[in-house]
């Protein structure tokens, strides 16, 4: 089973991930770099 979420460097939802994986469900990444969006790749994380 897969969770397809918004799972990108700014949004990471860590707790969702480790529910998912303790239920064995694999998480998916959707929007991984927040659609490109305005300033997203100014973001010192990204860099």
């Amino acid at each position: 089973m897969v969770n397809q979420i918004e799972l990108h460097p700014m949004l990471q939802q860590r707790t969702l991930h480790v529910w998912n994986a303790m239920h064995q469900i694999r998480t998916e990444s959707w929007s991984s770099l927040a659609q490109g969006g305005k300033g997203v790749f100014d973001q010192k994380i990204i860099r």
